[in-house]
């Protein structure tokens, strides 16, 4: 049989006491070794987003960072856009006003606003493009520029100084002969070949080639031929010769002479 112990009101009151306070301080030294194992995760300060602005005229926004990369938009002179990442010397972007992101050249950008650009009322229209200005699309079908005509060359008119003139069908003495020409008869200059020209002559439709020594671009004056004369003329090698149906006068032979 277990006796009751009496004991005093104060002792017991004085050994709750120091019960409760040990029990207090022990709960307190586990939550601060807690605490300092395992802190609160920090929250990141916000970085505060890059401006730039657009300093050419029209600037292309490509899906990529490079120049055979598509073209997603194009955007103008002064526009706001916010850097997003960097890669060599282009930036990928964000444009403010409409939020589309593509990538572009980081030449044509700068951290403070252009000034405005006052061209020429003759230099509108006319800018020199760079390699990454923006360039219209093919499917904007724009106008085609009309074929540039070149200016018809002047037609050389030249006139025949000699009595009679052979025009053969190539540059060669030994060549056919094709007709035979009077003096101040007009042809047009058509080609040339050292000392031979390729001529047409208007009136007959008809082309071929003569010695440049007997014509002259100026229309020569009329020959006059004494009667006794008219048939002892020395004759070139370029001079058209009768044929032998004409039946010509009798005149010395020599190599240049019509057979």
């Amino acid at each position: 049989m277990i006796k009751s112990i009496n004991l005093p009101r104060k002792s017991l009151t004085l050994a709750v006491t120091l019960c409760c306070l040990f029990l207090f301080l022990g709960t307190n030294c586990r939550g601060s070794r807690q605490i300092t194992e395992h802190p609160p995760p920090a929250i990141p300060v916000p970085e505060k987003e890059k401006v730039l602005f657009i300093t050419s005229e029209n600037l292309n926004v490509r899906v990529c960072p490079g120049l055979d990369c598509r073209i997603e938009t194009t955007i103008n002179r002064g526009k706001e856009v916010i850097q997003i990442d960097e890669k060599g010397e282009w930036l990928k972007i964000r444009i403010k006003a409409n939020g589309i992101e593509g990538w572009l050249n980081s030449r044509f950008v700068s951290v403070s606003p252009p000034e405005p650009q006052v061209l020429p009322p003759q230099e509108s229209g006319a800018l020199k493009p760079q390699e990454e200005w923006a360039t219209p699309d093919k499917e904007t079908n724009p106008t085609p520029s009309p074929p540039v005509v070149p200016a018809p060359e002047e037609e050389k008119v030249l006139f025949i100084n000699a009595g009679l003139l052979n025009v053969r069908v190539c540059p060669r003495l030994n060549c056919r002969i094709e007709t035979t020409l009077k003096r101040g008869e007009e042809v047009i200059q058509i080609d040339e070949e050292g000392e031979w020209l390729k001529i047409r002559i208007n009136a007959k439709r008809i082309e071929g080639w003569l010695n440049s020594r007997y014509v002259s671009a100026s229309h020569p004056e009329p020959r006059v031929v004494s009667p006794q004369g008219r048939d002892t003329l020395k004759a070139r090698e370029e001079w058209a010769t009768p044929g032998k149906e004409t039946k010509p006068a009798p005149s010395p032979i020599k190599e240049d002479f019509a057979r």
